[in-house]
């Protein structure tokens, strides 16, 4: 990484920060450090586009599971498949929350945020709230607003791989559902274990028995 940087940009590289906080503008001029920046962008994305892809397939396929005729349903109607992962990634969101920092004092639910806290938003309790998703813990593959969940998060925070890992998941179940018959577990389902991880939502393992298709 080193050997391919230019060195001009990194002895000028300097961003002008904008501080937006209790509704008072401010700014100040940082030393950016190309070296630190690339590192930690080069690990979010090996990490995003890695775990939370995989973690959102087996979860999916627990859901799969768990909805009686649901594997033959995708089999035979392999066009409802892209909003079965919308489905999916709205009740498994692979990113349980995102880090945010308060603007201004606020008060949620009888808490007081003092301005410049830091805060999470939970994105996989949201995409649970009955008030827009009725039975919200109910796999529906042809749920109509399947897709207005958050589990990439929105606006400018929005996942930068939302539209590959979608892909992806499409492909997977899709070469799954048209290859084996059924799926089972291979344990218990009270061993299914999660993984350890405050922002990321997964098992730590998914063991399946799968059923070629004759």
């Amino acid at each position: 990484m080193e050997d391919h940087r230019r060195p001009e940009i990194h002895d000028a590289w300097h961003v002008r920060r904008h501080v937006h906080c209790n509704e008072v503008r401010s700014e100040q001029r940082v030393a950016f450090h190309p070296h630190i920046e690339v590192r930690q962008h080069r690990q979010q994305i090996l990490v995003a586009g890695n775990e939370s892809t995989t973690n959102t397939l087996s979860e999916g396929l627990l859901i799969l599971l768990r909805t009686p005729g649901a594997w033959d349903r995708l089999h035979n109607e392999p066009e409802l498949i892209p909003n079965a992962v919308e489905e999916m990634l709205r009740m498994a969101s692979a990113v349980a929350g995102s880090w945010r920092i308060a603007a201004r004092d606020c008060e949620i639910g009888g808490v007081a945020i003092p301005a410049g806290a830091t805060i999470m938003l939970r994105n996989a309790s949201a995409n649970l709230d009955p008030a827009r998703y009725p039975e919200p813990e109910q796999f529906q593959p042809d749920r109509q607003n399947a897709r207005s969940h958050i589990g990439f998060g929105r606006g400018i925070h929005q996942c930068i791989g939302n539209l590959l890992a979608r892909r992806e998941l499409a492909v997977a179940i899709e070469l799954l559902v048209g290859r084996f018959a059924c799926i089972t577990l291979a344990c218990d389902e009270p061993d299914l274990a999660y993984a350890p991880n405050v922002l990321l939502r997964g098992r730590a393992s998914v063991p399946v028995r799968l059923e070629l298709r004759a």
